[in-house]
């Protein structure tokens, strides 16, 4: 059963075709994984108080202005008709009907015969205040209080209660009465009140308003202020009003405010935020790699402690916070996941440790396309619940409070406002706009949580060189995947390779080349251009992890703009030559004996073959299988080893972290259904 709100909400959305029901359904950020059934699920779901809550925090200033104009006209005790909403905005020339349709569209508030009405009233945090309905305090107070007033107002005190309320009303309601009053105060007072309704009109800057019980207050002796519950003494709202006369007009901001910027060129700003995002696509690359062969260590909190990050940031030739920031997308794209680690023998109810480990789901991310990748890191960073770099413990409550999924559309939004080919000058530019698109926001100038939300929206791209990307509109209109595809596109699948043993690319690296050079060189810039440069060293390292000689000129030869130098030839020939002339095995213990016999005798052994012996020289045989196993094999055998010190001799491998019990589920990106879709299914299940 809906309530008459909802039926009204209700009637308004069935109205509407598939393309405004899809709009709504995205400008009201309705979730696509657990949307709703029908029209009717819809309709509560939009009067609901979360979602009100989520879309007055997202509403520019001028919305939240009429919104303001809408809840004094209830405040006054008057309709909120069209007319009267403009005139409390001082009958603005343009930009009002824009916003009322707007808010229509958001089905927040619509006009009906003539009346604007708001499905919510505004929330207390965003009004200004001008007081409260003086017949509120009117009807709380004792009737000796009311006698009082009258008389010292110049009214008859006399009467029946209702008749000394009516009285007191109807001067109340004459703002004209009412500034004759003020006008006789007394020096200091008549300033001091109307300073107070020009400010919130609380009159909590005079210690004699501080509470009402100083009933010797002049304008609490007159009932120009009252103490509305515990709270501060303040004016009611037709004597702010009155005090205000003709100026008693709420602000309209319906343009952005001009702020300091700079001029940027647009290519520039596009090619940046290309190479950001195929650069973090890189780094969750080499972070999930890195897993995957080493589980990454973890502090007794289960963080990934700074060192850790520095040596990752290193190896990887990133910046500290861009790989911090990609271990936490990993995370949050469920790439990664935590694993314990066995306890010490000895220690059972010793507090389990964790390391990363790559999931299962990342394989299937690394065998992705790089746009689906760099999607899905996109849109994980879009709806994540933090804000990855910013260190909460040193935020300001305030900003605790910021939804940091809205902080980003926020700030994503504000970068859309400067004037085409222009970027930020600074910070408290960013703040100045900010408070006319999401004036809800505490947000300062210098606020921690507000420069590291511009910084990680840099590192995916959603903003460059201080301007707004395709990206960022992209993750505003909720659909990143064809703004993806031509950033992706932009990057460079070929590099100049000199005879100085160097290649460049100049703009942003392909992820599969850039992989490829960072396996067989060393990268030494990023930026603009990203350069390499080859040595033995790398040449080898290639060859460690698996690489052919063939497989090596091959990919250069694929990745190169003309050709291989003949110096990188002759360098990659000659580690070839003489990589793997020396062999290193992989054993946990070695075994020796005087006795050359009783060694070849322990080789020989079938029931210690699954020790996997490896003679290394005649008195000495190594085995494959740890220390403990092999002990036990020999024993069992017939032999009466001890366990002697080894003196550096012993190669210990290292401890390998057990699989997950539970696959991670397979990599999946764009299962829910598109805002059209989800329209097509609610229309279908309206009619």
């Amino acid at each position: 059963m809906l309530t008459a709100v909802e039926e009204s909400v209700r009637e308004r959305i069935a109205a509407l075709d598939v393309d405004a029901l899809a709009l709504l359904l995205r400008r009201r950020h309705v979730a696509r994984t657990d949307a709703p059934e029908d029209l009717d699920e819809l309709a509560r779901h939009l009067v609901g108080g979360d979602s009100f809550a989520d879309v007055y925090l997202t509403l520019p200033r001028p919305a939240v202005e009429v919104l303001s104009a809408v809840a004094l006209c209830k405040q006054l005790r008057m309709p909120a008709t069209v007319d009267a909403v403009r005139r409390l905005l001082g009958d603005p020339e343009s930009g009002f009907e824009a916003v009322v349709e707007d808010l229509a569209e958001l089905q927040i508030a619509w006009v009906s015969d003539g009346v604007l009405t708001a499905v919510h009233p505004l929330p207390v945090y965003a009004v200004r205040s001008y007081g409260t309905d003086v017949r509120r305090s009117l009807d709380a107070a004792a009737l000796p209080v009311l006698r009082s007033v009258s008389t010292k107002l110049g009214l008859r005190g006399d009467g029946a209660r209702p008749e000394v309320v009516e009285q007191l009303v109807s001067l109340f309601d004459d703002p004209d009465a009412l500034r004759s009053v003020v006008e006789s105060a007394p020096d200091g007072e008549k300033e001091f009140l109307y300073d107070a309704a020009r400010r919130d009109s609380i009159l909590y800057a005079d210690p004699v308003y501080l509470t009402a019980a100083r009933s010797g207050a002049w304008a609490v002796q007159r009932g120009l202020a009252w103490q509305v519950a515990n709270g501060p003494v303040s004016m009611p709202v037709q004597v702010t009003r009155a005090l205000l006369g003709a100026y008693f007009v709420l602000p309209f901001s319906p343009t952005p405010p001009e702020v300091d910027s700079e001029p940027v060129d647009a290519g520039h700003v596009e090619a940046e935020a290309s190479a950001r995002v195929l650069r973090m696509v890189e780094l969750v690359t080499g972070v999930i790699e890195s897993a995957s062969t080493t589980p990454i260590q973890l502090l007794k909190s289960n963080a990934v402690g700074v060192r850790t990050v520095r040596a990752m940031a290193k190896n990887l030739h990133g910046e500290v916070d861009a790989v911090q920031m990609a271990l936490e997308l990993a995370l949050g794209d469920r790439l990664l996941d935590f694993e314990a680690l066995p306890a010490p023998k000895g220690r059972r109810h010793a507090p389990a440790s964790h390391v990363l480990v790559a999931t299962d789901r990342s394989v299937q991310w690394l065998a992705s396309d790089p746009g689906t990748q760099a999607a899905s890191l996109l849109q994980t960073w879009w709806n994540a619940d933090a804000v990855y770099l910013a260190e909460y413990e040193g935020v300001a409550d305030e900003s605790r409070e910021i939804p940091p999924r809205l902080l980003r559309r926020a700030v994503v939004s504000a970068h859309e406002l400067v004037q085409a080919g222009h970027a930020f000058a600074d910070d408290g530019a960013v703040v100045t706009m900010l408070g006319w698109t999401f004036p809800c926001f505490p947000v300062e100038e210098g606020l921690d949580i507000l420069q590291m939300t511009q910084r990680e929206a840099e590192l995916v791209g959603a903003r460059a060189l201080g301007a707004g990307t395709e990206l960022g509109r992209a993750l505003l209109s909720e659909n990143v995947f064809d703004a993806v595809e031509r950033a992706v596109s932009t990057a460079h699948m070929r590099a100049t390779v000199g005879a100085d043993l160097t290649a460049v690319v100049f703009g942003p690296p392909g992820t599969t080349l850039a992989h490829f050079f960072d396996s067989v060189a060393v990268r030494e810039a990023t930026g603009a251009a990203t350069t390499w440069r080859f040595d033995q060293a790398s040449v080898r390292e290639a060859f460690d992890d698996g690489l052919s000689v063939t497989e090596v000129l091959e990919g250069l030869d694929r990745f190169s703009t003309g050709g291989i130098p003949q110096a990188l030839t002759y360098l990659v020939n000659d580690v070839a030559r003489t990589h793997g002339s020396i062999g290193a095995y992989t054993l946990a213990c070695a075994v020796v004996a005087p006795d050359e016999a009783l060694i070849s005798e322990i080789t020989a052994n079938r029931r210690l073959s699954k020790l996997g012996p490896v003679v290394l020289a005649p008195t000495v045989v190594g085995f494959t299988a740890p220390i403990e196993a092999s002990l036990e094999a020999l024993r069992s055998a017939g032999y009466a080893p001890v366990h002697r010190d080894s003196d550096g001799q012993v190669i210990i491998g290292r401890t390998q972290v057990a699989p997950n019990a539970e696959p991670a589920p397979s990599y999946a990106l764009g299962t829910a259904p598109s805002y059209d879709e989800l329209a097509e299914a609610l229309a279908s299940a309206g009619d």
